[in-house]
């Protein structure tokens, strides 16, 4: 997860949750999480994977034109799309 950026210093990951008594009250906005990488739901699978790739990551949210989430990409569907065109000619 350092490598790519999601936890830069292990040791500060989640400072402001461990003040709280317990998990319980602690927030998500208190892991400080980078910015979220997603994908529009008109877009090819090829820049899906692109972003994947780039980023690491193995599934994305998937948003309309408004950013409305709309579902979740995984590499895996991605790629059985590309098996199953092939395998259909």
């Amino acid at each position: 997860m350092q490598k790519y950026n999601f936890l830069p210093n292990p040791l500060d990951f989640g400072s402001e949750a461990r003040q709280t008594k317990t998990w319980k009250e602690a927030k998500v906005r208190d892991l400080k999480l980078p910015a979220v990488v997603s994908v529009n739901e008109n877009s090819p699978c090829e820049e899906a994977v692109s972003k994947m790739q780039k980023g690491g990551f193995d599934q994305l949210p998937v948003v309309n034109d408004k950013g409305a989430l709309r579902g979740l990409v995984t590499l895996g569907t991605c790629h059985f799309l590309s098996i199953y065109e092939l395998i259909s000619l």
